[in-house]
């Protein structure tokens, strides 16, 4: 019997998915496997057993559990001792059967990737795809190249096969890191990137990573809930107010910069601490009109944070935070 590793993170407010999923989960995935649940978390309300094993992981100010989560996946590798390991996003469930023929990598196969459910509505070669086109970043995809963008909400792969991909994902991730770049959606480009013209990669339709509401073009085996019947995305991150409704990829570009500079000026985690790169992700933050990143840069220049004082750079960021306050006032 195949034995496989189901990698699963909630931190924060996202365990109040967990019982949906596991429950389905048992029900429908591989019933012909022997499945051994690594739950990173730090949810008191998650039990653990013989085949739910709880990983303490500290819950990070978003995007960091995304962004991060390979770093996370290969420190606990050693835990992993499995044939197979797949990642799931928190708020899936399952909704049909998927048995082993159709979902395992098989033959030469090594590893198992879904395409994006965004895929049939946009030119991969055009600047609308999600491929990442910053030559800078090590997730880049030049245009032209690339068939398919691969979710990054299910994935995984034989245990030595996906540990590999995560090693280098993780270095890719650091590597931007240290030049300032935060791609947009996190970790996902890199999956997409690392899978580029490799041909031993098993890629299932959207059937299996689907939206909770769309209409269904090949059905549904797997369904990713919406953020929203559970309070919403900044509830369930940790803030204290419910939002119906996704946030725009700008609110979520500048809050990644704001978390990540934060991060640099602190010196927490795997971040050294390091004032002019603080700054710099702060300013690229404040640039795309997250006001605690304009704060931030105002303070900065008013200080010598990270770079030289300047009063009149820090009158100009001032304005824009006073301004950006005054329309959300007004929002409302």
């Amino acid at each position: 019997m195949d034995k496989v590793g189901i990698l699963y993170i909630c931190t924060g407010r996202f365990d109040v998915f967990w019982e949906e999923f596991h429950k389905t989960c048992e029900e429908y995935f591989l019933p012909s496997c022997e499945k051994t649940y690594y739950v990173f978390t730090d949810s008191d309300n998650i039990e653990s057993s013989e085949r739910v094993k709880k990983i303490h992981t500290d819950m990070l100010p978003f995007p960091l559990p995304t962004l991060l989560r390979y770093h996370s996946f290969l420190k606990a590798k050693e835990l992993l001792d499995v044939d197979y390991l797949f990642f799931f996003n928190a708020n899936s469930v399952f909704s049909d059967r998927v048995t082993s023929d159709e979902f395992l990598p098989n033959g030469k196969d090594e590893l198992l990737a879904v395409r994006h459910y965004w895929q049939s509505m946009v030119d991969m070669n055009s600047e609308g795809s999600q491929y990442v086109r910053n030559p800078e970043s090590t997730a880049y995809i030049k245009m032209g190249d690339g068939e398919n963008y691969l979710v990054g909400g299910v994935m995984g792969g034989r245990r030595e096969a996906f540990l590999r991909a995560c090693q280098v994902m993780r270095d890719n991730i650091d590597a931007d890191l240290k030049k300032r770049i935060i791609v947009k959606w996190w970790d996902e480009p890199h999956w997409n990137r690392y899978l580029l013209g490799r041909n031993d990669v098993r890629i299932l339709d959207d059937s299996f990573c689907y939206p909770e509401g769309w209409v269904e073009i090949h059905g549904r085996k797997i369904t990713i809930l919406r953020k929203d019947k559970s309070g919403g995305e900044r509830y369930l991150r940790g803030g204290g107010e419910h939002r119906d409704g996704p946030l725009s990829s700008d609110y979520y570009y500048g809050h990644s910069c704001h978390v990540v500079g934060d991060s640099y000026y602190h010196g927490s985690g795997i971040f050294t601490k390091d004032d002019k790169k603080a700054f710099d992700y702060w300013l690229k933050g404040a640039e795309s009109g997250d006001l605690q990143c304009m704060k931030n840069v105002a303070w900065a220049y008013s200080d010598g944070i990270g770079c030289e004082a300047n009063k009149g750079k820090e009158k100009f960021w001032s304005a824009k935070v006073s301004l950006a306050m005054y329309n959300k006032l007004n929002e409302k």
